[in-house]
């Protein structure tokens, strides 16, 4: 049966990446939440989609006042991102999401939550080569800190984790983690390059919505890897990716892909 991972938490109705979201989608009864993860300052995982804050999205302790800059958040410690609150301004590209600001989680709070236990996690973990030493740790201190997180909280029979990075991931697989591994793609190389750049067989290739095809999901089946395609919204869309034998989807709107 192809499994629903919950984009974001829910991100049709509630602000992305937030704890809201997260038992929101988990009442439903997702197969997954997928929620990205970045790094502190101070090598605190948190959940955010990007390792910064973008001018004028983001409250100052709910007062109403922004930021007048970016915000590199590899910059600051957990303590200093408390003082910013997400989900204050109504997402015009999901005109059915309830704004609720809440401010950015760390990844701990998030597990230890009293209403998210017992929930499989889809880790995206934001890593780019472009950002290395900047915005981010270099890819085996990333690595190391994201496997010895997943040890120390017991997830790994209950977490599998993604990345664009195949840097990152050829430093996390060297650790040898008993947690499924998966490259995510959305650029038009074809398989067989996409694979040369890791040095071991992922269990998932992860692909954007409209890189696939039928002829593409057998070739990767064939290799015996996974795939999971993203972002997929549209319920015939959606009919169509499982009847071509996809694994999983990861949606927006995991309340209609449920119906």
């Amino acid at each position: 049966m192809v499994q629903i991972h919950g984009h974001r938490g829910f991100r049709g109705r509630y602000p992305e990446n937030s704890i809201k979201g997260f038992i929101e989608a988990k009442r439903l009864g997702v197969n997954a939440i997928e929620l990205d993860l970045i790094l502190t300052g101070d090598l605190q995982l948190i959940v955010n989609h990007d390792p910064w804050l973008r001018a004028g999205c983001y409250m100052i302790n709910k007062t109403g006042e922004v930021p007048d800059q970016d915000i590199n958040l590899f910059n600051k410690s957990f303590e200093a991102i408390k003082q910013y609150a997400l989900g204050t301004k109504r997402d015009l590209n999901f005109p059915e999401q309830i704004p609720s600001p809440h401010r950015i989680p760390s990844f701990k709070e998030v597990i230890e939550h009293v209403d998210l236990q017992d929930v499989f996690w889809n880790i995206e973990i934001k890593s780019d080569e472009k950002r290395y030493g900047q915005y981010q740790a270099f890819p085996k201190e990333y690595a190391e800190l994201v496997n010895q997180y997943i040890l120390e909280n017991s997830l790994s029979t209950s977490c599998m984790v993604q990345s664009f990075d195949s840097n990152f991931l050829n430093e996390l697989e060297k650790l040898i983690p008993t947690y499924p591994l998966g490259l995510l793609v959305e650029n038009e190389l074809s398989l067989s390059q996409n694979l040369e750049r890791l040095n071991f067989k992922p269990d998932f290739y992860n692909l954007n919505d409209v890189l696939v095809t039928k002829d593409l999901i057998n070739q990767i089946h064939y290799k015996g890897i996974q795939c999971c395609v993203w972002t997929v919204n549209d319920k015939s869309r959606a009919s169509k990716l499982i009847t071509w034998g996809v694994d999983g989807l990861i949606t927006d709107y995991p309340d209609e892909l449920l119906k």
